[in-house]
Parts: C-alpha cells; structure tokens; sequence
C-alpha cells in the first residue's frame, strides 16, 4: 500500500463514515430502510441534496473528528476549528471527497446485497498529499502578515527575538508578533537567523534548515534591504517549517504502519 493509502485508512475512513451516517439519516427521513439499502443512489441523492460534502467540512465535523490526524499532518500546528475546516478542505477539495464517497457508497450496498464478497472504505491521497505543504505555508504566511511588529532595539534583542522565533516555528507554534528587523543590517539578522538553528535539536532537521536558509539567502537578505521584515520572516518561516511538516507526515506514516 502507498503512504497515500496509509494515511487514508486512519485519516479518511472516519470522514467516509461519518458521510454515510449523514446519507443514512437524510435517506431514511424519505423513505423505508429496504428501498434506501438496495440501491446507491438514495444515499447518494441524500448527500447531494443536503450539501453533505461542503457541511462535513463546515459544521465543525473536521475540528471534532479530526483534530489529531490533522494536525499530525501539519507538523503539531495548533489550529482553531475555523482555519482546521479551511486547512482540510485545501488538502482534500469536496469533488475528491465526493467521487471517493460515490465510490465507497457503491462498495458497501454492493457488499450488503450479497452483490460482492466484501467492501474496502478508501480515498486515493496521492494527489493530496502535496497539497499539505503549500497550505501550511499559506496559513504561515497570513499569520505573519497579521502579527503584531515588536520593536528590537539591541543586538541582543535581535539574537533573543530572533532565537524564539526559530524555536516556536519549529516546535509547531505559529507567531503572532514579530520582531522588527528594519534598524540591523540584513547580514547581521540573517547570521542571527543561522545561528539560531544550533538550537535544534533534531540533527536532521536542524541540517535541512540550514540547508533553506542557504538556499533563501539572497531572497531573504533582498526582503531585509528592501525593509520588508513579513516578507523576509516568511522566507525563514517557511525554511524552518519545512523539516518539521515533512517529519510529522514521516511519523504519521510510520504510526499508521504499525496499526495496520
């Protein structure tokens, strides 16, 4: 089984069968149990009607249903229900979630009317799978540009602020205030920046920061001449949240692994 698969049976399997839940009730309100479970399309019909594939998302089934697995997958960012609902939705869109209902509604009356051996509750992830990062970055990006700038008027402020800010991202903490970068020379903040990864504990993602900072220097040190602190921060905002997503999805997968 693909990782995509993995991650599915714990992740999807739930959402599905809270779906077929809702189909069951909305069908059953309109007519007997017998005509509801010979055919597919009642339950389909009832998803559709009652806008099933949007309100699982909407109505805070995400945030109840899902807060571990989900955020397991975005690296242990803390999220209120509003933003989890819009994070999934970005990662796994109503039309893919739809035709994997159809497909999974279809199975199961097929297996319940003798018409097949057994039934397999299953979303193919592959292509949701890289949509976690971008999205992630995406909601990194709008919590810095809503962040409160906090004046630093020392180089030990610089290194302090600088220190935390690294240490919160990578422990999974999106901030909501930023230092202020505009009175160091770009230099003198992006060496803080660097140096500020010594501090991570985990050799390998402490390595694959640096190895973005290295990449992003030149950007981030034309944002910082440029005096555009948001700008610069989500460069390194993104450089250091990077490892720690990439491990949260590693260790989902392994979690999974072992309860199969």
């Amino acid at each position: 089984m693909t990782p995509a698969g993995v991650i599915l049976r714990a992740v999807a399997a739930l959402l599905l069968g809270v779906l077929a839940f809702l189909a069951l009730g909305y069908s059953f309100a309109a007519m007997g149990i017998r005509d509801t479970l010979r055919s597919p399309e009642p339950l389909l019909n009832a998803l559709e009607k009652h806008r099933a594939y949007e309100r699982v998302y909407d109505d805070g089934i995400i945030s109840q249903q899902f807060e571990g697995a989900l955020r397991g997958l975005v690296g242990e960012y803390s999220l209120d229900p509003e933003t989890e609902a819009w994070l999934f939705k970005e990662i796994l869109p109503p039309s893919e979630l739809k035709t994997a209902t159809e497909q999974d509604v279809v199975s199961v009356i097929a297996f319940l009317n003798d018409g097949a051996d057994s039934f397999e509750v299953a979303i193919d992830l592959s292509e949701a799978m890289p949509r976690i990062k971008p999205a992630v970055f995406q909601l990194v990006d709008e919590r810095i540009d809503k962040a409160v700038i906090v004046p630093v008027r020392s180089e030990g402020e610089l290194d302090s602020s600088i220190n935390d800010l690294v240490n919160n991202i990578e422990a999974g903490t999106i901030p909501d205030s930023i230092p202020s970068l505009d009175n160091f020379p770009p230099e003198a903040v992006f060496g803080a920046l660097v140096q500020s990864t010594e501090s991570i504990e985990d050799t390998s993602a402490r390595s694959a920061v640096q190895s973005n900072l290295d990449r992003d220097e030149q950007a981030i040190l034309d944002a910082l001449g440029g005096n555009n602190t948001r700008a610069a921060l989500k460069l390194a905002a993104r450089a250091i949240a990077d490892p720690v997503i990439d491990n949260s999805i590693d260790d989902l997968r392994e979690d999974l692994d072992e309860s199969l």
